[in-house]
């Protein structure tokens, strides 16, 4: 399958509030017995991420946009960004793995290195075109993990934004051509190129807020902050129990997944590959917004 001159959609910024009620939407498939973790309707595709970027769900560090904050260097920064990958990678019942790819010194992803910076495409998207081309491939990485931005990034995605996000996540996934196996979410039709009921991700930037304090231990955990993303560029929407590492609320450290994140995951990537089925997804597009709790912001 080509993916030249294909055409993206955005399929969702989900963000992580720093207000204790703030969940807005979640999406959710329904089970065929009670669960407590909510999915996107989207997964990676293997064979469709190597073919993108060479490797089986690959990520990347953009070590250029890394916070300073509590005197963090940037070692100290990648080693929590990578523990929080590892910890997803741990989970015995589940098939994910990643391959991180070295930085070596660019600047990799796409939403701080154009549209944010006041081009008024992403207020084009952001207002409800959601097509976006990319003529090129293969990408650094599936994920990238684009680091700290500043307050007015933030602003730009939502009004507030600046004071109440921690971090957002901007996926997309393929739009289908005709013809193609697809996935339809609010009328428009996503690629699902192995057919196994899930729209397949394009690709996966994570970033996070610059205007409050971070650190390890100390502030805004680093470490428990990108292990909730990382989840939502896996496919993972909010789940229903405080304790779960994917709950709509910031409530210290949490560096370990819960037994809902587990299941959650272990659904999207499990052990054994189940058979393709078809799911009926009550998913909202373009915006979707992921409330977590205030600790404190920088002085």
């Amino acid at each position: 399958m080509k993916f030249n001159k294909r055409c993206f959609l955005i399929i969702c910024f989900c963000l992580l509030f720093m207000c204790g009620n703030a969940r807005a939407y979640e999406y959710e498939t329904p089970q065929p017995m009670p669960q407590f973790y909510s999915l996107t309707g989207f997964k990676w595709n293997r064979p469709v991420a190597q073919t993108l970027c060479n490797y089986d769900i690959s990520y990347i560090l953009d070590e250029t946009d890394y916070t300073t904050d509590n005197g963090l260097s940037s070692s100290e920064v990648s080693n929590a960004l990578i523990g929080a990958f590892n910890s997803w990678e741990a989970v015995s019942t589940s098939n994910i793995s990643f391959a991180q790819v070295s930085d070596n010194g660019g600047n990799y992803d796409y939403w701080d290195n154009g549209w944010s910076k006041g081009d008024p495409e992403i207020n084009a998207i952001i207002g409800g075109d959601t097509s976006v081309v990319f003529p090129y491939y293969p990408w650094y990485a599936n994920i990238i993990v684009g680091g700290w931005l500043p307050y007015n990034y933030f602003e730009s995605l939502q009004a507030g934004g600046g004071e109440t996000m921690l971090g957002v996540t901007i996926s997309c996934g393929f739009a289908a051509e005709e013809g193609e196996p697809a996935i339809i979410i609010n009328g428009i039709p996503f690629l699902d190129a192995n057919e196994d009921g899930f729209a397949d991700f394009a690709f996966s930037e994570i970033y996070f807020n610059d205007y409050f304090e971070w650190g390890i231990g100390v502030g805004i955990d680093i470490e428990t902050v990108v292990l909730h993303e990382i989840g939502h560029a896996l496919g993972l929407g909010h789940a229903i129990t405080e304790a779960a590492v994917m709950y709509a609320g910031y409530y210290g450290i949490r560096r370990e997944v819960h037994a809902d994140d587990v299941a959650g995951i272990s659904y999207l990537y499990p052990q054994s590959i189940p058979e393709p089925t078809s799911m009926v997804l009550l998913c909202g597009l373009a915006v979707g917004l992921f409330g977590i709790a205030a600790v404190r912001r920088k002085q």
